[in-house]
């Protein structure tokens, strides 16, 4: 097996609340309802009126921008790129740090992101839907008893393959379940020798 090099991610703890649907929406309700209550106390030949009533057709404009174009911008990574993990067929090493896949233990993956891959809605969403691929991980338990929770990057839609003969070393030194490694990679994947 080849040497499987990914960029660690370290997510940030505080997540902001400010996204493009908040500040948009907020904006388009804030406008109108402004409007309205110009128009209901002082009518429409006030100077804030037509001024309020642009700004309401502008933030229109930008929200159907900003559904078509969110389909073709990435997520905000929310964190760090910071280090790199290599599997080995038989190891595991997170910045020079080595855990031996025979001292593991509560063996697991999420492998379901990747760079790029789309994220649908049917409603209205003015977020980005194009995803960094920072949303896999691997959680173990090493010889000395820590929990470790390791997250990275994947580049492609089919890069998890790659961890293939590390996830059929795991179910040879019944670290993981045949149905864990299924679960995870594929059946077409899984070999047990």
């Amino acid at each position: 097996m080849e040497d499987v090099e990914l960029q660690i991610f370290v997510p940030n703890e505080k997540r902001s609340w400010l996204t493009p649907n908040i500040i948009l929406y907020a904006g388009l309700f804030a406008s109108i309802s402004i409007c309205w209550f110009i128009q209901a106390n002082f009518g429409e030949r006030n100077f804030w009126y037509p001024l309020m009533q642009g700004l309401a057709i502008l933030l229109g404009v930008a929200i159907i921008g900003f559904i078509f174009f969110s389909n073709f911008i990435y997520e905000r990574l929310n964190g760090v790129l910071k280090g790199e993990i290599i599997f080995k067929k038989d190891k595991v090493a997170i910045n020079d740090r080595i855990f031996e896949l025979s001292e593991m233990s509560n063996l697991d993956f999420n492998l379901s992101d990747y760079y790029g891959r789309a994220r649908h809605s049917i409603r209205a969403d003015l977020n980005p839907k194009l995803s960094s691929g920072v949303n896999n991980y691997i959680t173990f338990t090493d010889a000395s008893g820590e929990t470790n929770l390791i997250y990275f990057k994947l580049a492609t839609q089919l890069h998890y393959q790659d961890l293939a003969p590390f996830i059929n070393e795991a179910i040879k030194l019944k670290k993981m379940t045949f149905k864990q490694a299924i679960d995870i990679v594929g059946i077409e994947n899984v070999a047990i020798s």
